[in-house]
């Protein structure tokens, strides 16, 4: 469900209680609902690089820490549609290595390889929710051609080609 952390009652609740009423009144305790959300923290201008850096770094009270992702869904969700199960899928998770052309400058001084190395580091040692239902998916880019207004970030984002990781750490493995 493309929940993007807008918990807008206005929004959800016509949608669950048609959901609801399609599975005839209640949930299945089987049912596990999904919702979707990002975090690319170096797109907000007004985080410094320290900040959005740690965003996902362990014991970050960010909203946009894992656990927090999770609290938040069961929070907003988890009684309206109990006995079912919600989790917090964050689909999209990324720093990028470079933005050629971008034109916000905090952007730009954020988008180093460096930069893009640690916030993987701080994302592999975060906070990761109890629940193994959780989902994180890092976003290792691909090529596309971006809007063409010299805002975008349309090369350099992966920090990892075919073969290699460009990151010198040893984290190699998958949660």
């Amino acid at each position: 469900l493309p929940w993007q952390q807008n918990s807008d009652s206005a929004c959800w609740e016509p949608f669950l209680k048609a959901l609801k009423h399609a599975f005839r009144g209640s949930f299945p305790t089987s049912l596990k609902l999904g919702f979707h959300t990002t975090v690319y923290p170096f797109w907000q201008d007004s985080l410094s690089i320290e900040t959005a850096l740690g965003d996902v770094k362990q014991g970050s009270a960010s909203s946009n820490n894992f656990n927090k992702l999770q609290e938040r869904v069961q929070q907003n969700f988890g009684d309206e549609v109990a006995p079912a199960t919600v989790v917090a899928a964050v689909s999209e998770i990324g720093w990028a290595n470079g933005c050629d052309g971008i034109s916000r400058s905090a952007v730009s001084q954020k988008s180093t390889q460096a930069n893009q190395c640690t916030f993987i580091t701080n994302v592999v040692g975060t906070d990761w929710p109890a629940t193994p239902d959780f989902e994180a998916f890092y976003f290792a880019g691909w090529p596309y051609d971006g809007w063409g207004d010299g805002n975008d970030c349309s090369s350099n984002w992966s920090p990892f080609t075919a073969t290699d990781s460009l990151c010198p750490n040893s984290w190699g493995q998958s949660r």
